[in-house]
């Protein structure tokens, strides 16, 4: 047996045992005779286990024990429900059962044991599970994934982690409050046993503090990240400020992917910092799944011109002097261009003045030579994939007052509607049309999705989609990057 899952998904129902996949028998297994090198491990080939009741927590436990002491080449394992909500003497006598073959190790629904849980396993005198204190390695194990639960103590994580000397991803995904103490602790284990690790994906976890996330970056500093990503859904709120951005770009050198939806305070310079200097960067994703009243990470215009412009501020530097971003491998860039000059338009959408000086203060020949900057920028990325400067989806769940006939997609405060609009449609954006510059992007040639969603554009006009037609003709909007996907993200489209 190469790959085994047990999920219980309801503690009310009887399942009917587990189910377990040979290699050698079913074509959507693993192949025992396949080079590691070139085998996939991803856990959607795992075939899900029954599900059993709590109060058979020890029979399950026997049967998981006795699977795994008699397959001892297991490559992925798969532990959910209530298989990891026991009291801790059963939860660590698993996880220490854990064979040395083990690559890939997911451990979902972790939370404390139910009152009837614990109740039962002290009616049967379960006995107490002396833990060692030496336990072998996993030497094989470069993967690690703890979702959806609440780790009240994080013992056994950490019991985990110093297993995992060459551990290179770790997934927290939807993760219940954890002290900070917790992270402390989770930290200083990372630093002094996983000193490879080189992927930090923290998918909608309620960290504490933006100190308990710079401790996690440090921690990681020795090996430096090349993937991260800290995406913070809308309940919840996003502790990434000045000072992670700081420890991010500590990893600049080997940074490759970054995901930071909804993380609204990262500084906009810091942000052009980090493109100035991460070289083997190919993914920098800042843009909200859905557009509504939280801010998305927002690049000035200001930042992106200073650093291609000389001292005097007005000639471009000579491009063997060029301070611009240095990350020419891009493949994906979905984040916002904010503070462009626009006094081509005067009101919004729903007829509501424009009063910011960008609009009523500056002069079309400001807008003009901006705008120029910010495509000769752009157009040097010739490995973009995918330009997602603004996304159109609305989220229902997340707006308490949205009316889209009345106000043309854009957002009202319920409480003051004379305020400003919020969030929501842009104004200070790129034009993306020919006569403000767009042909400087024609060296886009792999481009294959473009979005420019609720903002004030002229790109789908028929000159502009004919001049697309012609020069990015790999364009498929059905088209999909699966990295974040693989990793347990929220698919973006």
């Amino acid at each position: 047996m190469d790959c085994l899952a047990w999920e219980d998904d309801d503690e009310d129902e009887v399942g009917d045992g587990y189910e377990g996949g040979d290699g050698d028998d079913e074509g959507d297994y693993y192949d025992d005779t396949e080079d590691p090198a070139n085998r996939d491990t991803d856990t959607r080939d795992v075939v899900a286990l029954a599900p059993t009741v709590a109060s058979r927590a020890g029979v399950e436990t026997n049967a998981i024990l006795a699977l795994l002491r008699r397959n001892p080449h297991l490559w992925t394992l798969k532990l959910g429900g209530e298989m990891m909500s026991m009291i801790h003497d059963l939860r660590f006598l698993l996880l220490d059962a854990v064979p040395i073959s083990i690559e890939h190790l997911e451990l979902w629904d972790w939370k404390p044991a139910s009152r009837r849980q614990e109740e039962y396993l002290v009616q049967c005198q379960y006995p107490t599970y002396l833990r060692p204190d030496l336990l072998p390695v996993l030497p094989l194990l470069t993967r690690l994934v703890v979702g959806r639960g609440l780790i009240q103590d994080d013992a056994a994580l950490v019991r985990v982690l110093v297993r995992c000397p060459n551990l290179e991803t770790l997934c927290l995904h939807d993760q219940g409050y954890l002290q900070s103490e917790a992270y402390r602790r989770i930290a200083a284990t990372i630093r002094g046993f996983c000193k490879k690790l080189t992927g930090l994906h923290l998918i909608n976890c309620a960290v504490p503090s933006q100190d308990d996330l710079c401790l996690l970056l440090e921690a990681c500093r020795e090996s430096g990240l090349k993937d991260f990503g800290f995406p913070c859904p809308p309940e919840m709120k996003s502790v990434f400020g000045e000072k992670a951005a700081r420890a991010l770009l500590e990893h600049s050198q080997t940074l490759e992917n970054v995901r930071l939806d909804g993380c609204s305070w990262f500084p906009s310079a810091l942000v052009q910092e980090l493109l100035c200097s991460a070289r083997r960067l190919r993914r920098f994703d800042a843009m909200s799944r859905f557009r509504f009243n939280q801010t998305d990470v927002v690049l000035s215009a200001k930042d992106v011109v200073q650093s291609m412009l000389g001292e005097e501020g007005g000639e471009v530097k000579e491009k063997g002097d060029w301070k611009g971003w240095v990350c020419l491998e891009l493949e994906s860039f979905k984040c916002r261009i904010g503070g462009v000059p626009r006094p081509d338009i005067l009101t919004r959408t729903n007829g509501r003045p424009l009063t910011d000086p960008l609009h009523r203060s500056s002069t079309p020949a400001e807008s003009l030579h901006t705008q120029n900057l910010i495509y000769t920028q752009l157009g040097r990325l010739s490995k973009l994939r995918e330009l997602v400067l603004g996304h159109h989806e609305v989220n229902m769940n997340y707006v308490m007052f949205l009316d889209e006939m009345d106000t043309e997609g854009e957002y009202y405060d319920f409480d003051n509607p004379s305020q400003d609009i919020q969030g929501g449609y842009q104004y200070e954006c790129l034009d993306m049309r020919l006569q403000s510059g767009m042909d400087r992007l024609a060296g886009l040639r792999e481009l294959r999705r473009v979005e420019v969603e609720a903002m004030a554009v002229g790109f789908f006009e028929d000159a502009e989609q004919k001049w697309v037609e012609d020069n990015w003709r790999k364009l498929d909007w059905t088209w999909k990057d699966a990295f974040w996907r693989n990793l347990g993200y929220a698919d973006y489209y």
